[in-house]
């Protein structure tokens, strides 16, 4: 009998969401089909954008919602 994976989207940004993340992805069981991070947010005194754990340590698509 083959085993269906769990299909999952994950959302999280701080890094306790990251490591989370991490152990799912270990998982033979699931398969996350989307991530959902918060939106990049301005930072430091040129106001540049700072991108989400998940889209700067790894490659994953991510979506944030709009705001």
């Amino acid at each position: 009998m083959s085993k269906t994976k769990i299909k999952v989207g994950f959302a999280g940004t701080p890094k306790i969401a990251f490591d989370i993340f991490n152990e799912i992805l270990l998982s033979d069981e699931i398969s996350t089909e989307f991530v959902l991070t918060q939106p990049d947010k301005l930072s430091g005194r040129g106001l540049t954008a700072s991108k989400s754990l998940f889209e700067t340590q790894q490659n994953y698509q991510c979506s944030s919602p709009m705001i």
